[in-house]
């Protein structure tokens, strides 16, 4: 409902314009009354309304001072003037200061009517119109990194690099000349991280290549698709490369995140930014062998381009015998000395991928023609054949290989009545020896055993029908209890004793493990 202030001196003039239409009906709601023009600007401060009929002629102030007082202060305030035929100098003068429309007297119904309903119209369209640009605003606002993005994305993508940055104006950037370099970002999560949200990740990585490079200026950043940032460097006096490495570092000291970054050569002209661009995807492509550590430029890249590995099929058929002789040492160097080379090579991830479904498969013939059941959680063949394509990096293949080498050499040692070497054992053995240490964990002992975490995990969990955090935990609450009975230490004192570092965490799992707190226990031991 529209607010409506009614102005005249004449109260039967009000009475008259009130029951004149039925203004409810008609989108309107009056809120006052006013019979002087100093009364209305009170009225007009205090209702705020939306339009105002006033009289044109009244005691001591008019009605053109007081839409002039008005439309200082309300410019949205829609004022219609009523007049006699003598008065219409005021209304002229109306017109000019911004008043809506006027109405001769005597009123007329059907006049009335048309300008309410007109003015009616032009309030409600102006507000719709307000409401988008507002609603417009706010999206722009909400999402303006992700415009000002895309933006700096097209320096390396438009045909017309000059206009985008121009058009990078309005976002105050303007670029620096003689340097222009792209580079790529590539990230992918080590074991623990895979466990966590993608969408978390993606946003702890942003955060903290923004930060990293927040002191930069002129090295500008876009998200071309997820776990992948394009990085501009335009900043003339920085090595890049440098730059890079030191991000690698602060994203695995921060968050445990292996990135690859591919980088393009530098170039003078705006218009070579996307070669240099091409150049730094050419290095995620081809330069798949890189370790995950380290920046890689494209000329540590380029002259090596086109050399690619050629595998042997002896090498696979020594492989094969291996494994049907139970020799896992041999069968294992085999593997590491294939991607040894491979990491030395140029090579695509399609290149790498298909060496190592060689490997893939000659477990899977060796495994069908001795009669070996031994993939856990009884996976089929197609499960482990796309394990192996989620990989992201050579390491991560080797490794996966050596696991599936592994668990074919446990089952063709058990289906022979070979004693399995002990490795969780020797595993155990360290978690009695070491379990004072609140750092300890399994992949520190798959470490100092040489194994893979992974399939540590996998045959502890089989021999002891428990976890390596369970079985940590129960020699840790053991060992309290023996501490508790033995000794005068506070309960805070025995939790560190055994390498618990939160004393109420300590006391949750005494209370799980033994059905009573430290306290309940003491007691009844009295």
């Amino acid at each position: 409902m529209l607010k409506l202030l009614i102005v005249d001196d004449e109260p039967l003039v009000i009475e008259l314009i009130i029951r004149c239409i039925d203004w409810e009906e008609n989108g309107y709601e009056i809120v006052g009354k006013a019979f002087t023009a100093e009364e209305a600007e009170a009225l007009t401060d205090e209702l705020q309304p939306d339009v105002i009929f006033t009289d044109v002629r009244m005691p001591e102030h008019t009605g053109l001072e007081l839409a002039r007082a008005v439309l200082s202060k309300y410019t949205d305030i829609k004022i219609i003037m009523i007049s006699g035929y003598d008065e219409f100098s005021y209304v002229n003068e109306g017109l000019k200061i911004g008043i809506f429309d006027y109405i001769l007297k005597p009123i007329a119904e059907e006049t009335l009517l048309e300008v309410a309903c007109r003015v009616r119209d032009v309030i409600l369209k102006e507000r719709e119109h307000n409401d988008e640009f507002e609603r417009l605003k706010l999206e722009f606002e909400q999402n303006f990194e992700v415009i000002r993005e895309k933006h700096i994305e097209r320096l390396v993508t438009s045909q017309n690099v000059e206009l985008v940055a121009e058009n990078l104006a309005f976002f105050d950037i303007k670029l620096n000349e003689g340097c222009y370099q792209a580079a790529i970002l590539e990230y992918s999560e080590d074991e623990e991280v895979k466990e966590k949200k993608d969408l978390l990740q993606s946003i702890q990585v942003r955060d903290i290549v923004n930060a990293f490079f927040s002191g930069y200026p002129a090295i500008l950043l876009f998200e071309k698709h997820f776990q992948r940032i394009g990085i501009i460097n335009n900043q003339p006096e920085v090595d890049f490369a440098v730059l890079c490495s030191g991000l690698q570092a602060e994203l695995c000291k921060s968050a445990g995140i292996c990135a690859r970054i591919g980088i393009g050569e530098r170039y003078k002209d705006l218009r070579q930014l996307s070669i240099s661009y091409r150049e730094a995807c050419d290095v995620l492509t081809y330069g798949f062998s890189a370790e995950m550590e380290r920046s890689i430029q494209y000329r540590e890249i380029f002259s090596r381009l086109g050399e690619n590995p050629v595998m042997q099929d002896g090498i696979f058929r020594k492989f094969e015998y291996y494994m049907k002789q139970a020799m896992l040492e041999e069968a294992k160097e085999t593997v590491c000395s294939t991607f040894t080379m491979l990491r030395e090579c140029v090579i695509t991830k399609e290149q790498a991928v298909r060496i190592a479904m060689r490997y893939v498969m000659e477990i899977f013939s060796a495994a069908e023609e001795l009669r070996v059941s031994y993939t856990e959680d009884e996976k089929d063949e197609t499960e482990i054949i796309y394990g192996l394509l989620c990989l992201s990096n050579l390491k991560d293949m080797q490794g996966y290989i050596c696991d599936l080498l592994l668990s074919f050499m446990d089952a063709f040692k058990k289906q022979n009545g070979t004693k399995n070497v002990s490795v969780v054992q020797a595993a155990e053995a360290y978690l009695k020896e070491h379990y004072q240490d609140p750092e300890l964990s399994l992949a520190q002992i798959a470490r100092e055993l040489y194994v893979n975490p992974n399939y540590l995990s996998r045959i502890f969990k089989e021999k002891n029908g428990k976890s390596f955090r369970e079985y940590l935990l129960d020699i840790r609450m053991e060992k309290a209890l023996v501490l508790l009975r033995q000794t005068t230490l506070k309960s805070y004192e025995v939790a560190e004793k055994i390498g618990i570092k939160d004393p109420g965490y300590f006391s949750f799992c005494f209370k799980k493990k033994f059905g009573k707190s430290v306290q309940s226990m003491l007691r009844s031991e009295l």
